[in-house]
């Protein structure tokens, strides 16, 4: 029988190692991050403190609703396991709150794109899913018989209307520019590279704020 040879480096020692890791993922994509393999050519990011806490456990992914989420089975008394989900280990999240990922990437678990949020302002935060729309822009679409653009927001479970546009850039822009004064930090714009240096992003949005936060590839990379 072949025995198994585990060994284990010191914390100290694994930062050390990765140091120059680190900083060349930061000059490359603005952030530096570590990962953690999920199984089936799928990996996990996160900072760095945070692999240190995580790392040693058996992580895996869970698809709800059209995204994927980090999670695990962790044991509790009298053998019993629970599902612990990365993202809420890493916030803390308390009950009755949920964890927002700003770029709706459920596999990209750095702090920096975490924030607790409600119900209502993670649903915000949602990405346009039906692909057989009029219209290639959130809360915009065609009307046929006017031959105008309609945009409205929905805002605490209601429809506000906010007119027609004879053209489909207008609508979007109009929808960013309500949906930005509505919903603040979690609103999902059409144009983030325009409306976030307007004065009402930057009362409302974290000073590096941007829906769309840089994302790698993080199955390609090494």
């Amino acid at each position: 029988m072949s025995a198994k040879l585990t060994i284990t480096i010191p914390e100290w020692l694994d930062k050390i190692c990765t140091w120059p890791l680190m900083v060349y993922r930061r000059m490359k994509y603005g952030y530096s991050y570590r990962r953690i393999y999920l199984g089936q050519g799928e990996w996990t990011i996160l900072d760095a403190e945070d692999y240190y806490r995580f790392s040693d456990f058996k992580w895996g992914i869970y698809a709800s609703k059209g995204k994927r989420y980090v999670v695990c089975n962790i044991k509790i008394r009298s053998g019993r396991t629970r599902v612990a989900r990365l993202h809420r280990e890493i916030m803390n999240a308390p009950p009755g709150l949920l964890v927002d990922h700003r770029n709706s990437v459920g596999l990209d678990n750095r702090r920096e794109n975490l924030r607790l949020a409600t119900r209502a302002q993670n649903s915000c935060n949602r990405r346009k899913t039906k692909s057989k729309t009029s219209s290639r822009f959130i809360g915009v679409c065609f009307h046929k018989r006017h031959q105008r653009w309609y945009a409205d927001i929905r805002h605490n479970g209601k429809k506000i209307w906010l007119g027609s546009f004879a053209s489909e850039i207008d609508a979007a822009r109009a929808h960013d520019k309500a949906v930005l004064e509505y919903h603040g930090e979690f609103a999902r714009l059409n144009f983030p590279e325009e409306m976030c240096n307007s004065p009402s992003a930057n009362k409302s949005r974290p000073r590096r704020g941007n829906v769309q936060y840089p994302t790698p590839n993080i199955q390609c990379k090494s």
